[in-house]
């Protein structure tokens, strides 16, 4: 699970980085809140969101498998 999620970030910040060299003009976002103003680079944007979806989906992972350890000790402590 772990060289998939590093294959897949190496892929998505190939992909931003191509991007980011082969546009011209690669667009902004503008993220407001309040008072509050983010500007950043749609390509780095991007960056971010797929970054924070690799994230989410490796913190499930880990949760899953921290879900399915009690039934495993329970499970060796019936078979010692």
């Amino acid at each position: 699970m772990r060289r998939r999620l590093l294959v897949a970030l190496a892929c998505l910040v190939a992909a931003v980085g191509l991007g980011l060299q082969l546009a011209s003009d690669p667009g902004e976002v503008v993220i407001t809140r309040g008072p509050w103003m983010v500007r950043m680079n749609l390509a780095l944007f991007v960056l971010a969101l797929g970054a924070a979806l690799l994230l989410a989906c490796a913190a499930l992972r880990g949760v899953a498998v921290l879900w399915r350890a009690p039934a495993r000790l329970r499970a060796r402590s019936r078979e010692a």
